[in-house]
């Protein structure tokens, strides 16, 4: 069985780290705000997304990161994933070939007037992780300190469907609650995203077909994709209640741009066993990641639709042998 996630190529673009130190200069300590509208939808949703950020000054570049509330408790807490992460620059939008790049956040308007506004379209280049059903938080900070001065609520809710799958995850006999779980159709594109709750429980709403179900960001524990296959009928909610497999591996590394060694913040990094183990991890604001494996011939690599929104070529994936120990330094 492949790799469960769907990838798209991208094109690298003119990044705007260079603008950053005069940029942060200007960067007022108080009084940002931001708004986001609509402020919920669905996996479906077909539009855009409008981020309006105000009073940071004229000129001035922040970072907006999307983070995973995965216990609702509705604050961006430091263990939870940033699963979307990009700088913007006060009236500047990224140009590829001398034309506008809407595949990478700019602002819109193209005015330094103060006020950054953001399009993010719908369904983007990474759909599946854009439209992840759990609540989520945008929130704005400083590029270099990543000081925060902005942040509000985002809902991404589940079309509604007659059918679909649901069941119980864990990990070691205990639940595994609030954690990002995957459902996927085997080589074909289409991967929706949901969390857990506190007692493990998943639900999705699907058309019919089949599908595999995997659970992520566990620490100590893969998931077998054998286990979580499923096969969704019309008019029906099959069940499937499985428990991850230990793991006393980790493969890590570094995701960073290769002209200035800055990490790259919020790219998943997938992995695939030869005997259909699958598991992964995603980049912090410094570029590094982290995640289980066991004793295995891995195929590890960078999520290549999430890419394009960062302003990168996909990076080749790469095969990791893991044995005795863990193996770190896989960077790309």
């Amino acid at each position: 069985m492949k790799t469960f996630l769907s990838f798209t190529q991208s094109v690298r673009v003119i990044s705007p780290i260079l603008v950053l130190l005069v940029a942060t200069a200007n960067l007022r300590a108080g009084g940002v705000t931001l708004t986001v509208s609509p402020s919920s939808i669905t996996n479906s949703f077909i539009g855009k997304v409008t981020l309006t950020i105000a009073g940071a000054g004229s000129g001035t570049s922040v970072r907006v990161e999307k983070v995973v509330d995965l216990n609702n408790n509705g604050v961006a807490d430091a263990v939870e994933p940033v699963v979307r992460s990009f700088i913007v620059t006060d009236g500047q939008m990224p140009i590829i070939c001398g034309r506008t790049n809407l595949n990478v956040p700019g602002d819109t308007d193209g005015l330094a007037n103060g006020q950054i506004k953001v399009d993010l379209f719908y369904p983007g280049t990474d759909n599946s992780v854009d439209c992840i059903a759990a609540k989520t938080i945008y929130r704005v900070s400083t590029p270099g300190t990543g000081s925060l001065l902005a942040a509000q609520p985002f809902t991404n809710n589940q079309k509604i469907y007659l059918q679909g799958a649901r069941g119980r995850i864990t990990a070691g006999g205990a639940a595994v609650s609030n954690n990002i779980v995957a459902l996927s159709r085997p080589n074909a594109p289409g991967t929706f995203l949901a969390v857990t709750d506190t007692n493990g429980n998943y639900s999705f709403y699907a058309l019919p077909g089949d599908y595999v179900i995997v659970a992520a960001l566990k620490n100590g524990f893969v998931s077998d994709q054998n286990t979580g296959a499923v096969t969704v009928v019309a008019n029906q909610f099959v069940t499937n209640n499985f428990a991850l497999m230990s793991a006393g591996f980790t493969i890590s590394g570094k995701v960073s741009d290769s002209s200035s060694g800055k990490g790259i913040a919020g790219i998943t990094i997938t992995a695939n066993s030869t005997n259909n183990l699958f598991s992964l991890g995603v980049t912090d604001t410094n570029g590094n990641y982290s995640f289980p494996a066991t004793a295995n011939q891995w195929k590890v690599k960078a999520q290549s639709s999430q890419l394009p929104a960062a302003g990168y070529l996909s990076p080749n994936k790469t095969n990791i042998t893991v044995t005795s120990s863990s193996v770190s330094n896989v960077n790309f």
